[in-house]
């Protein structure tokens, strides 16, 4: 009978689970905007409820925003707003979606508007990686367009978003 040493079978055990765990990374998601349209507003307050990325292998993973409202006026001009830091699992990533509950903008013109996202869900479909120990940025670019009827809405600018990888 083979006899193991119990700090033997510790050191075996904690390096099977270092085999089994992917460690985690902090992921850093900022919101800006170009001007387009948001020159109309006075402000405009965009409430976003979760975070939501997608692993390259499948699966969704939702985060709450450690500032969930914000005034998106205020964020032109490479200005970002700082949604979401925190620790998420390593890996790659496909999808980054924000869940919009309403945003509410007043008009320089006069009188106020709803912004309304598509579905209430603005995402880009773009490839980023959380290294473990490291920090990664992504900045969601959220760009006002006005309709014809006199409304608003927004649009992902998918060219003005970046990902600062480590």
């Amino acid at each position: 009978m083979i006899r193991l040493s119990m700090p033997l079978v510790a050191i075996a055990l904690l390096t099977l689970a270092g085999c089994l765990s992917s460690g985690s990374g902090t992921l850093d998601v900022q919101a800006t905007d170009a001007p387009d349209n948001l020159d109309d507003f006075r402000h405009l307050n965009v409430t976003v409820t979760s975070i939501v990325i997608r692993m390259k292998d499948g699966g969704d993973k939702s985060y709450t925003p450690s500032s969930s409202t914000f005034d998106l006026t205020t964020l032109n001009g490479g200005t970002t707003k700082s949604l979401f830091k925190d620790d998420v699992p390593a890996g790659n990533y496909t999808r980054l979606e924000l869940k919009v509950q309403d945003a509410m903008g007043d008009l320089k013109a006069g009188g106020s508007v709803a912004v309304k996202a598509p579905s209430g869900t603005l995402f880009l479909n773009r490839g980023f990686t959380v290294e473990e120990g490291k920090t990664t940025t992504f900045v969601f670019d959220i760009q006002v367009h006005k309709l014809g009827n006199g409304g608003y809405n927004f649009q992902p600018n998918a060219s003005g978003s970046k990902v600062h990888d480590p």
